[in-house]
């Protein structure tokens, strides 16, 4: 009896085989991505990070304000370190980072807290944290599955939420700070869709889908924080279950013919900065599989997942239809 072979996609592949295929070539199949990480990454991965520790502090442990700032802070600290930053840099690097440095992290968090902590402590009941989930796209064809992992789940007010962190240092003067441009990129948003059709899939009709949790990371405004409801209609999530396969099913058939068609539309963005692999692509193209990684790379594996986990998530879905 053959195996079944079964295919897992995320949001993070698909979004780069929209934008490039070759770029998708590169990263996902390659393993190849920058030496120098950007620092919006590696201070968005922290903030992740203190609010997972936060949560559960203030939801399940129930410490108090003061006992809470500093089980935030010292996850920041601890995931910063894991990254390679400095906790206590020169000024001349702090200068580079900012506004994106623990010390603001920590004003961020104190106000975070203010303003939460009644809320999280007597409304909102924690249900998971950092759930992965396994999700199939095709009723007819069970080998294509969609994966991911939802930041939190909640119980709120007789639902179930999904409240996705998002940081953003794009700052407008009026009102809470945060610019139009940033509040309307999560409706359309291929991330945003998935993750309610997952939580639809996994709680039924209780989940009424996603918001996103927004931090404004600005040098002088350490107190902006948002709730913005990005939750998507049956049909809109049909829309994206379509488009979602669609993509899906020209990756894998990019990869198995062996060739990945460049968008060179794509090759400087609307911010006027080069694809990180224009060097690489004008060099190399179609790449070879066997190739060292080219100067100011390095091989790095785009593995959030459990290869194995998500083998028996994805049986145990189709076992139980």
């Amino acid at each position: 009896m053959t195996e079944t072979i079964l295919n897992f996609v995320d949001n993070s592949t698909l979004s780069t085989v929209k934008r490039c295929a070759l770029h998708a070539h590169y990263r996902y199949e390659m393993h190849w991505t920058p030496e120098d990480r950007p620092i919006y990454f590696d201070f968005g991965s922290a903030w992740h990070s203190s609010e997972n520790a936060l949560w559960i502090a203030v939801c399940h442990q129930h410490v108090d304000q003061a006992n809470a700032l500093s089980i935030a802070y010292d996850a920041f600290l601890v995931k910063w370190a894991e990254l390679g930053r400095d906790p206590n840099p020169s000024q001349t690097i702090l200068e580079e980072w900012t506004p994106r440095t623990p010390g603001i992290a920590k004003e961020m968090l104190k106000n975070y807290i203010a303003q939460r902590y009644d809320w999280l402590r007597y409304k909102v009941e924690l249900l998971a944290v950092e759930q992965p989930f396994v999700v199939p796209l095709d009723p007819n064809d069970h080998t294509i599955f969609y994966t991911g992992r939802l930041d939190k789940v909640i119980r709120e007010g007789g639902f179930v939420k999904v409240p996705e962190h998002k940081t953003t240092t794009d700052y407008r003067v009026a009102g809470d700070h945060f610019s139009q441009q940033f509040i309307d990129s999560f409706d359309p948003n291929s991330q945003v869709e998935g993750y309610n059709h997952a939580a639809k899939v996994i709680y039924g009709e209780e989940a009424q889908g996603v918001f996103i949790d927004a931090a404004l990371v600005h040098k002088k405004e350490h107190a902006s924080f948002r709730m913005i409801p990005a939750y998507a209609s049956k049909d809109r999530l049909e829309q994206w279950r379509q488009e979602t396969l669609f993509w899906a099913q020209q990756w894998l058939q990019f990869k198995r013919v062996g060739f990945f068609p460049r968008n060179t539309n794509g090759c400087v963005d609307q911010y006027h900065k080069r694809c990180a692999y224009s060097n690489t692509c004008r060099q190399y193209g179609q790449a070879i599989y066997d190739l060292d990684p080219p100067r100011g790379m390095k091989v790095e594996k785009w593995e959030p997942y459990d290869l194995n986990v998500l083998r028996k998530a994805a049986e145990e879905v189709l076992k139980h239809g």
